[in-house]
């Protein structure tokens, strides 16, 4: 009853459970595990906890026939939500912690560089927080379509000069926030160029090479630099799951659902050669 995307993006039935998630509950796991005792986790900051590992990445997870999961990362999935969609509540939870990291007030406009899932999932989790005027940068086709079915107030080529464009937008000033969601060659760099002095870049795709920091310009503009990883899962979690329980986001996020057999021809393969525009989800049982 497994569904999964990566193997630390699954939801499954408890089979061994306890009192407050009994056998046979479907859950969504956050997969990350923090420790409840070190200072960060002290903090409430457990997604960087000093002892936190991964399931999927670091231990068994979504593609194995059974996962041993700390019932405190797992939240029942709620009623009439699909499996399919309470999937994605994993990497939503993530773009939703990346969206309260980008420390966007009402009324700002925010620049999403990259619509691909953790920029789709930021985009989609900051219309949920926060009235922002949102423009999303990407390549033409389908990811651009879906951002501005997802609530982008517009969308621009990355082939074009999108940093004149912003701060034509913007009457010269620069974008409030920047997410640089894409982690492509340049485009840290590029954020920095068009955010507002004052401003804030969210650091979230992780780009091959290290970025060329013109520090000059980011002192003498006070521009706040910062960074994001993983979800809380106090925080994060539930609200995904509310968020995809509206039937609204599941169905622009899913590419399509395939069996274990079909996961190398139909899953990475596709993948790997950037023919994906959505979350392939994998049924480990027939």
């Amino acid at each position: 009853m497994d569904r999964g995307v990566d193997e630390h993006e699954f939801v499954g039935e408890v089979v061994d459970g306890s009192a407050e998630l009994p056998a046979g509950t479907l859950v969504a796991a956050g997969a990350g595990v923090w420790c409840g005792r070190c200072d960060r986790c002290a903090e409430g900051r457990t997604n960087i906890c000093r002892n936190y590992y991964t399931l999927g990445l670091n231990a068994p997870g979504g593609l194995a026939e059974y996962v041993a999961a700390p019932a405190r990362t797992l939240r029942t999935v709620p009623a009439g939500l699909p499996l399919d969609a309470a999937a994605m509540s994993q990497p939503l939870a993530v773009g939703l912690h990346a969206a309260r990291r980008a420390g966007a007030r009402h009324g700002d406009s925010v620049v999403i560089i990259g619509a691909g899932a953790i920029g789709t999932f930021a985009l989609a989790d900051l219309s949920h927080l926060i009235h922002v005027d949102i423009t999303v940068v990407d390549l033409p086709g389908p990811k651009l379509d879906r951002a501005a079915k997802l609530g982008a107030a517009r969308t621009l080529s990355a082939h074009d000069d999108v940093v004149a464009a912003v701060l034509e937008l913007t009457g010269g000033r620069g974008a409030d926030v920047v997410i640089e969601a894409s982690g492509a060659p340049g485009q840290f760099e590029t954020a920095l160029r068009m955010v507002t002095t004052g401003g804030r870049v969210l650091a979230v795709g992780l780009p091959k090479d290290k970025p060329a920091v013109d520090m000059f310009s980011l002192a003498l503009r006070e521009v706040t630099i910062d960074s994001t990883v993983a979800h809380v899962c106090d925080d994060d979690l539930v609200a995904a799951l509310d968020i995809l329980a509206k039937g609204i986001l599941g169905p622009l996020l899913l590419d399509s659902v395939i069996s274990l057999d079909d996961l190398v021809t139909r899953g990475l393969e596709p993948l790997a050669t950037g023919r994906v525009d959505g979350k392939i989800l994998v049924t480990p049982t027939h």
